[in-house]
């Protein structure tokens, strides 16, 4: 038996793209028509699409075959001038290319680099402002004060002669919790669950600081926290065997887990929190003659915890899953009123419950009268036949309506002596027994559809 979560999930399986890929090198012109070079980035990444900026250069940087070259009779002062020409930066780099969380946490130092030396390093505001503890030393490394805001900065990097390139840095909170859930949709056919997601909540107070931020799944509760798969066994699992759960991993270069998306959801392919619905049979939790003692009482199910993390690429290799909330997801087949639900909650939102579609389990059948005398034959002298005698069969099953296409099947155990079973066209549950002329006993079996639940009556024939 299987069941997913998340980024099919599940938790998703499918591996995505860095979220701030490095950019490419913009198209210098000849000088002086050179124009602004900036290109606009969507980079399709599983979830919501991140946004980068191309690095900028100077309308004055000036490639080097642009320049004025000395002609075959300059004097050799002239080509030691044109060597010593300072060159132009045409782009910016970060040695980490993901949204930046501020304020930073993290131990990792956080550098700009331009493709030629000799350059002097400023940082200007871009969408956020920035924070007077802000600051880029001479070597390209990048301060971030503890009050800086998320948003977008500008790392730019300045020859000798006033020409630049930039880049900019997208600076992002991290979400600290759960603050809603909510319904998307059906899982695949076949299993019983939900799609669900959530709006987390931001450091900021602005979901829209969380957009592009790597967040990933892990359920450190089993026995295999670090795997893509779990088998769980029973116990815990109650229903009769073991299963395996498919989740996400949390890996080092976040390439297995969603991206949020500016309105602070997990986007992408949401949570899938299912189970097939193949094995699950009501007839385990039903005392009948197949199954004389009952593993217990609906309701059925179990419960696992998911742990949300936050990618941190300021951190160590080994530790930039930063752990924020805890979502606990259950799995239950139970009795609402008298319909059989499979229902699954995440969060403490219950999804409404999906119709059981499993094998129904008969119990409670009674024969009325239990004891009846045998029908008589026919008159020694000839005549009219005296009515048969019968017996009302009726029979209790879980869930009390039959599943569409579901159907009971009534039968004999043993010798039927002479007796016939007439089903109820009208209801199911119920046939009619008629009595033979041979003194005994009968026993009346009512079961499902493959006959693996039952439930059995004895009649007294005297």
């Amino acid at each position: 038996m299987k069941a997913r979560h998340s980024l099919r999930r599940r938790p998703r399986a499918e591996a995505a793209a860095p979220s701030h890929m490095p950019f490419a090198a913009p198209t210098l012109r000849p000088h002086p028509a050179m124009a602004r070079a900036v290109e606009g980035a969507r980079q399709g990444l599983g979830g919501p699409e991140a946004e980068a900026q191309a690095p900028s250069v100077s309308p004055d940087a000036v490639p080097a075959e642009a320049l004025p070259q000395p002609g075959p009779d300059a004097p050799p002062e002239a080509e030691a001038r044109q060597a010593a020409a300072a060159p132009a930066p045409s782009q910016v780099t970060f040695n980490i290319n993901r949204p930046i969380p501020v304020p930073p946490v993290g131990n990792s130092a956080l550098r700009a680099m331009a493709d030629v030396p000799g350059v002097t390093w400023s940082l200007h505001a871009g969408t956020a402002a920035l924070d007077g503890g802000s600051s880029i030393a001479a070597d390209g490394r990048i301060t971030l004060g503890a009050g800086q805001a998320a948003g977008i900065i500008e790392a730019r990097a300045t020859s000798a002669d006033g020409a630049w390139a930039s880049n900019m840095l997208h600076l992002v909170a991290h979400p600290t919790g759960v603050g809603s859930t909510t319904l998307i949709g059906d899982p695949s056919a076949g299993s019983y669950g939900h799609v669900f997601d959530h709006v987390l909540t931001s450091s900021t107070g602005d979901v829209a600081n969380l957009e592009n931020v790597p967040v990933g799944e892990n359920f450190p509760g089993l026995a295999t926290p670090a795997a893509a798969t779990h088998l769980i066994p029973n116990p815990p699992f109650p229903f009769d065997r073991s299963f395996t759960l498919h989740t996400a991993t949390l890996t080092t270069d976040a390439n297995n887990n969603w991206f949020l998306t500016a309105a602070g959801m997990l986007g992408g392919t949401h949570d899938t929190v299912s189970m097939e619905q193949a094995g699950i049979d009501v007839g385990r939790f039903t005392a009948n003659a197949s199954n004389p003692t009952a593993a217990g009482a609906l309701p059925q199910g179990f419960t696992v915890d998911q742990h949300l993390h936050w990618y941190n690429p300021l951190a160590a290799a080994n530790a930039r899953w930063m752990d924020f909330v805890t979502v606990q997801h259950k799995r239950e087949l139970k009795l609402i009123g008298t319909d059989l639900k499979f229902v699954t909650t995440v969060n403490n939102l219950e999804d409404g419950g999906d119709d059981y579609v499993g094998p129904v389990a008969p119990h409670a059948l009674t024969a009325t009268p239990a004891s009846v005398a045998h029908s008589a034959g026919p008159p020694a002298g000839g005549g009219t036949l005296p009515p048969a005698n019968t017996v009302a069969l009726a029979a209790s099953t879980v869930p009390a309506t039959l599943p569409a296409g579901g159907a009971l099947v009534w039968s004999f155990r043993g010798p039927a002596l002479g007796s016939t079973l007439t089903p109820d066209t009208a209801d199911p549950h119920r046939a009619t027994l008629t009595v033979g002329t041979t003194a005994g006993s009968v026993t009346i079996r009512v079961a499902d559809a493959a006959g693996n639940n039952f439930d059995q009556v004895m009649v007294t024939i005297t």
